[in-house]
């Protein structure tokens, strides 16, 4: 027995022994980290975005730095939302690409005609950014293609921030009477 004893502490201490030396020397195996951004345009300089589903579609324009609907009278737009918006799509990281042809766009729901959303976004007039959203990987995950690359990559992004509805974007605070805004009724008739 005491001789299985000392065979089983010799093979325990040539496994710390490996363990210690494969950690100390060998390179780091962490999973990717996806630090590279998806987009390079500063979100100050968009001044229009539209969206689509395939049957609905919403149009965006920054006026005199306020974000309205021009397809629905010009009303102003819910800008807190907006900016939401720009900025989560200013943040997505692109990792690998998941993949390269276009045959994988079509698969993933992100060719220039089979998409679940696409979202161009306007500088000046002209087109900066198409990005065309399709079938989700995971919880709060998408592929996302850009509309001049062939690359499709899956990236944290929450699609129901790009309702393609235009009711989804009125500032309903222009619809809040407040108290002092209200004329008393005249009770006298």
């Amino acid at each position: 027995m005491s001789k299985h004893i000392t065979l089983l502490s010799v093979v325990l201490a040539a496994q710390l022994l490996l363990v210690a030396v494969v950690n100390l020397t060998g390179e780091d195996y962490e999973t990717f980290k996806a630090e590279d951004l998806l987009l390079s345009i500063d979100t100050q300089t968009v001044d229009g975005i539209r969206m689509e589903d395939g049957t609905d579609s919403v149009v965006l324009h920054r006026q005199e730095g306020q974000w309205r609907l021009p397809e629905h009278g010009n009303s102003p737009a819910n800008s807190h939302r907006v900016e939401l918006l720009l900025n989560s799509l200013a943040g997505l990281k692109k990792g690998w690409p998941v993949a390269k042809t276009r045959g994988a766009a079509q698969r993933f729901n992100v060719d220039e005609k089979q998409f679940k959303q696409k979202l161009i976004l306007l500088s000046g007039g002209h087109t900066e950014v198409i990005l065309y959203f399709g079938s989700s990987p995971g919880f709060r995950k998408v592929y996302v293609r850009q509309g001049h690359e062939e690359e499709v990559f899956a990236v944290e992004f929450d699609t129901s921030t790009m309702a393609v509805k235009t009711e989804d974007w009125i500032d309903k605070e222009i619809l809040i009477l407040k108290e002092d805004d209200v004329e008393p009724a005249d009770e006298g008739n």
